[in-house]
């Protein structure tokens, strides 16, 4: 009966250290990914308007107008 129970005790610290190595390793070892949600958000705001821009668009128009002339 103690016997299994001391086992049981050990088998439990060892998983527990363990487990904490890992932890530290991870946490000390890698680098978080941080994403830049502004940045990215910011230019696809801009693509989009680059896009809908009437005055670009009513320039691309006139040249393509005056290249089939």
């Amino acid at each position: 009966m103690w016997g299994v129970l001391r086992t049981a005790v050990v088998a439990t610290l060892i998983l527990m250290l363990l487990h904490q190595i890992y932890n530290h390793l991870q946490s000390t070892l890698t680098v978080p990914r941080v994403a830049d949600l502004v940045q990215r958000s910011e230019k696809k705001y801009a693509d989009i308007e680059a896009i809908l821009n009437p005055n670009e668009m009513k320039n691309e128009l006139d040249a393509f107008l005056s290249g089939l002339k």
